[in-house]
C-alpha cells in the first residue's frame, strides 16, 4: 500500500521487462534524519524533483552536504529478483528499500569517501516486493567540488532497476573489456620490467636499465589503483598519486641515462615540486581543476624530454631517434588531455569538442574500446626493445673483438712467461703458472748464464687482471730482458722496471729479482713481494716500496748462500689470497705447512687452486744441486 501523503508520482515497475534508469519525478529534502528512510515518512512536503534535471534548479545558492531522495515504486508480488545497480551516484551514499539499508559506498558520518567507477549492484529483498510497494531512499553526500560540477549528485543515469540475473551477467560483461585492457596492460609492463632489471643485472654499469626497469614496474602498478576491479577509500589516492610521479621521474631518469646527459640542481628542485603537485592533484582528483597540477611533471618527463631527443638525433643518435615515435604520441595524448582540461574549467568545451578528441583517442573494437595510449604502449616498449636488441648486437660484436685480442694477448703471454725450463746445471727449477683469468697479471723470467753458470730469476705481479695486465706483463718482461742484458744484477734489474712504469699512471707491479752463482752465493731483491720461503721457511726480510710509485726507490737487498739441497720457493700472493665458498683465506699458514712437507711447486699451486682460485697463481721453485765433474777416461 502506498503512504498517505504521497506528493510525487509513483514509478511503475509491474511491467518491467528490460532494465530501465530510474528517470521519475522523486522527493527531495536537504539534511540529515534517519527517519527520512521510513516509508511512513511524510515527505508530502519535499520537493519535487526530475531526475533527468540539474539539482542545482532546486539548490540554486544553498548547498546542502547531505540530499535524501525518495521514490515509491510500484511492483508486482511475484517479482522476487529485482535488483537495483549503481554507478557514479557519489562518492559516499546509502540506499535504503522500506527503510532498510541494503547498498552502500563509503561512509557518510564521519564522512570517508570512496572511488567511483566500479558499479554496485544488489538485490531488493524478495518480502519487500511481495508487499507491492517499495519505497527507495537514497542518503546522498555531496561535496563541494561536486557542487561545482555539473548534475551534482543523483542523476537518472545513476540507477538502473531490472532483473537481477541479466543484470548481474550484463555488468560483469561490461566489465571484461576494461579489465581485460587494464590487466593485459599491466602484465605487459610487468614482463617487460622483470627482462630488463635481469639485463641491468648482467650490465650494473648500464643505469638506464635499472631506471627503465622501475619506471615499467611501476606502470604495471597501475591496475591496483588507476583501473582496479573495486571502489576503495579516497585516501589511498596518495598512493596512487606516488605511483603516478615515480612513473614519469624514473622514466624521466632513464631517459637522461640513455642520452648520458646529467641533470643539475635546478632540475631536482623542479622534480620535487613537480611530483609533490602530482601527488596532491592525484589525491583530490574529484576536482577538474586539481588535474593541471600533474601537468609540471609531465611537461619535464614528456614534452622536455621529447625536445631532447629531437636534438641527440640531429646529432647522429639513432637511439633518440627511434624513441622520438612513441614520444610524440605520449606528447599529442598530453597535449590534447591539456586542452580538454583548460576547456572544462572555461566551460567552452563543447560537445562536437568532446567528440574529435574521442574519435582521435579512443577506437571502437567490437566490446572493446582500444586507445591511443595502448598503442603507443606497444610501440613504446616495442622501441626499448629494438634498442636492447641493437645494443646486444653491438656488444657481441665489440665482444668478439675484445675476445679475439685476449686470445692474442694470451698467445703472447704463453711465448712470454716460459711454459719449459731448460736443464741449468747445478740447479733444479721447477715453475707453474695459473692464471685467474684468460690473460693473467704475474710474471716471471728463468735466465741462465752460460757464462758462468749463474741464475737470474726474477717474479712479479702487476696491478689489475686482464687485457691491460696482460700488457704491462709484455712491457716487463721485455724490460727484464733489456736490462739482464746490460747486468744480471737484482737491485739493478728492479730499477730499470721502476724506471719503465714511472709515469705510467697507475700501472704499478711487486717484484722480486734474486742472482745465485755457481757456488751458491745469493743476492735478492725485493720490491713489495711477498718474501720467498727457503728450506720451508719464512725469509725475513725489509719491507719496500711495489715498482712505479717513486722516483729513486729503495729496495730491501740481502745476500745469503744456498748450500747443497737447500730449496728456495716464491709464490705470488694469488697463492695466500686464495678463498673457499665460506670466506676463509688460504693464508700464510697453510703455505707453510705445505712447504714444510716439502711439498713441489706444483703442489702448491694444485692445493690452492683448489680451496678457490681469486687471482693468478705462480710459484718457482728453485733447488740446488751438486754439479756432477765430468771425469777423464
Amino acid at each position: 500500500m502506498i503512504p498517505n501523503g504521497l506528493g510525487a508520482q509513483t514509478f511503475d515497475a509491474t511491467d518491467l521487462r528490460e532494465p530501465t534508469n530510474l528517470a521519475a519525478t522523486w522527493l527531495v529534502h536537504g539534511g540529515d534524519d534517519p527517519a527520512y528512510a521510513r516509508p511512513d515518512f511524510d515527505d508530502s512536503q519535499w520537493m519535487k524533483f526530475d531526475s533527468t534535471k540539474d539539482l542545482h534548479d532546486l539548490f540554486p545558492r544553498d548547498h546542502p552536504k547531505i540530499v535524501w531522495y525518495r521514490l515509491h515504486m510500484k511492483v508486482a508480488p511475484n517479482q522476487t529478483d529485482l535488483a537495483l545497480k549503481e554507478q557514479d551516484l557519489s562518492h559516499a551514499f546509502e540506499i535504503y528499500s522500506n527503510g532498510n539499508l541494503f547498498m552502500k559506498l563509503g561512509q557518510i558520518r564521519p564522512l570517508v569517501p570512496y572511488t567511483l567507477g566500479v558499479p554496485l549492484l544488489a538485490t531488493i529483498p524478495a518480502q519487500q516486493t511481495a508487499t507491492g510497494s517499495v519505497l527507495i531512499a537514497l542518503r546522498v553526500h555531496i561535496s563541494k567540488a561536486e557542487w561545482k560540477e555539473p548534475d551534482p549528485g543523483f542523476y537518472s543515469e545513476n540507477l538502473i532497476l531490472g532483473r537481477e540475473p541479466g543484470m548481474t551477467q550484463a555488468a560483469q560483461l561490461a566489465m571484461i573489456p576494461g579489465e581485460a585492457e587494464a590487466f593485459a596492460y599491466s602484465m605487459l609492463y610487468l614482463g617487460f620490467s622483470i627482462v630488463v632489471f635481469a639485463l641491468y643485472l648482467t650490465q650494473p654499469r648500464q643505469r638506464e636499465y635499472l631506471w627503465l626497469a622501475l619506471h615499467a614496474f611501476m606502470a604495471s602498478m597501475a591496475f591496483i589503483f588507476k583501473t582496479p576491479p573495486y571502489n576503495f577509500p579516497t585516501y589511498w589516492l596518495p598512493l596512487e598519486g606516488i605511483r603516478s610521479a615515480l612513473v614519469e621521474v624514473f622514466g624521466f631518469l632513464m631517459y637522461s641515462a640513455f642520452l648520458r646527459r646529467p641533470f643539475g640542481w635546478r632540475t631536482k628542485v623542479y622534480i620535487a615540486i613537480a611530483s609533490l603537485l602530482m601527488v596532491v592533484g592525484v589525491a583530490i582528483d574529484r576536482e577538474p581543476v586539481t588535474s593541471l597540477s600533474r601537468f609540471p611533471l609531465l611537461l619535464l618527463s614528456q614534452a622536455f624530454v621529447l625536445i631532447i631527443l629531437i636534438r641527440h638525433f640531429r646529432r647522429g643518435n639513432r637511439e633518440a631517434g627511434i624513441l622520438l615515435i612513441p614520444l610524440s604520441m605520449w606528447c599529442l595524448s598530453l597535449f590534447l588531455w591539456i586542452w580538454v582540461a583548460i576547456s572544462q574549467l572555461t566551460h567552452s568545451f563543447t560537445d562536437r569538442a568532446a567528440g574529435f578528441v574521442r574519435a582521435i583517442m579512443s577506437y571502437k573494437a567490437g566490446a572493446f574500446t582500444l586507445h591511443i595510449w595502448d598503442f603507443t604502449s606497444v610501440l613504446y616498449l616495442l622501441s626499448f626493445a629494438i634498442i636492447v636488441v641493437l645494443r646486444t648486437g653491438r656488444m657481441s660484436r665489440q665482444q668478439a673483438v675484445i675476445e679475439g685480442e685476449l686470445a692474442a694477448a694470451r698467445e703472447v703471454q704463453q711465448v712470454l712467461v716460459p711454459e719449459e725450463i731448460e736443464s741449468i746445471p747445478g740447479f733444479a727449477v721447477e715453475s707453474v703458472y695459473q692464471p685467474a683469468q684468460q690473460v693473467g697479471g704475474d710474471f716471471f723470467q728463468i735466465l741462465p748464464n752460460k757464462t758462468d753458470d749463474s741464475l737470474l730469476i726474477v717474479a712479479g705481479d702487476v696491478t689489475g687482471k686482464g687485457l691491460q695486465a696482460g700488457m704491462l706483463v709484455a712491457m716487463l718482461v721485455g724490460a727484464i730482458r733489456t736490462a739482464a742484458d746490460t747486468s744480471l744484477d737484482p737491485e739493478f734489474v728492479l730499477r730499470a722496471l721502476n724506471q719503465r712504469l714511472l709515469g705510467r699512471g697507475h700501472a704499478q707491479a711487486t717484484c722480486l729479482a734474486l742472482s745465485i752463482d755457481k757456488n751458491g752465493e745469493t743476492t735478492l731483491a725485493n720490491a713489495g713481494h711477498i718474501a720467498p720461503y727457503l728450506n720451508g721457511e719464512p725469509m725475513d726480510m725489509e719491507g719496500a716500496v711495489p715498482l712505479g710509485m717513486i722516483e729513486g726507490a729503495e729496495f730491501s737487498v740481502m745476500q745469503f748462500r744456498l748450500k747443497d739441497g737447500d730449496k728456495l720457493v716464491l709464490i705470488s700472493d694469488g697463492v695466500v689470497e686464495a678463498m673457499d665458498a665460506k670466506g676463509n683465506l688460504f693464508g700464510f699458514e697453510r703455505v707453510h705447512e705445505l712447504l714444510r712437507a716439502v711439498a713441489t711447486a706444483a703442489e702448491v699451486a694444485s692445493v690452492a687452486q683448489s680451496f678457490g682460485q681469486e687471482d693468478d697463481i705462480s710459484v718457482i721453485s728453485v733447488t740446488r744441486t751438486a754439479v756432477v765433474e765430468p771425469t777423464l777416461a
